[in-house]
């Protein structure tokens, strides 16, 4: 399985905030496959310095965000539960693309695009032509 797994944003056991879009899971197993699934990746775009990726995050359906979100991105978690969404979204996304140039990845063939409320919590890299 060459998914990217994250805490969730309303895990009550969350050691901070920012553990919602850690690459580095808090679970020893899904940090380790993380790290498997970029370096998979990253040997990929090496390979082919042409290629772009598109790093995709996305999150699911919810009516109100984590409290402990909202709360850090100083936003309100019923009102703003978009913007919370949106944010969790890019985040995730930016996290993947730091792991990824940190993988040895040039920046310049890395690009994110996000959206909350999508209908699946996920980040996808999607091959682009240059």
């Amino acid at each position: 399985d060459n998914d990217v797994f994250f805490n969730g944003a309303g895990e009550a056991d969350l050691p901070r905030p920012d553990q919602a879009w850690s690459v580095e899971h808090t679970d020893n197993v899904k940090a380790a496959g993380n790290r498997k699934t970029f370096q998979l990746i990253a040997a990929v775009l090496r390979m082919f310095p042409q290629l772009r990726c598109e790093v995709y995050g996305q999150t699911g359906p919810a009516v109100t965000a984590p409290v402990s979100l909202a709360d850090y991105l100083d936003l309100h978690p019923t009102r703003d539960v978009a913007k919370c969404m949106d944010a969790l979204a890019r985040l995730r996304a930016e996290a993947c693309m730091k792991a990824l140039v940190e993988a040895g990845v040039p920046a310049s063939q890395l690009f994110i695009t996000y959206k909350g409320l999508a209908g699946e919590l996920k980040v996808d890299f999607i091959p682009r032509s240059a």
